[in-house]
């Protein structure tokens, strides 16, 4: 792949809920905390909007590819990107050019 740092325009974060335990002992996910930040080069992959049941549904996804480190090798599945406002959940996570670049395809939907 060619990347250079000069593509990696975009700051992101890496968000991840532990589990906590709630006024009647129930474990359950508690606020998102930044666990990795990094620059990455910002792909909108496509967007769309549903119409259901007279609400309206814009959904999104996006590639963000990353420089490797331990800390972006320690991201899991489960984990949200935010960026420039908007959490993405995270569909993929794939290594390009070992420990060199890692991709992430994200995406979401906000219901109006």
């Amino acid at each position: 792949m060619a990347l250079s740092a000069r593509k990696l325009d975009r700051r992101i974060k890496f968000l991840r809920s532990a589990m906590v335990e709630n006024r009647l002992g129930e474990e359950v996910p508690g606020e998102p905390v930044e666990v990795a930040g990094a620059w990455a080069k910002y792909t909108a992959v496509s967007d769309g909007e549903k119409f259901r049941a007279g609400k309206s549904e814009v959904s999104y996804s996006a590639r963000f590819v990353v420089r490797w480190s331990a800390d972006i090798a320690s991201v899991l599945h489960t984990d949200l990107i935010q960026f420039d406002g908007v959490d993405y959940e995270i569909k993929g996570i794939k290594e390009i050019e070992r420990r060199r670049w890692v991709e992430f395809t994200a995406g979401g939907a906000n219901g109006n």
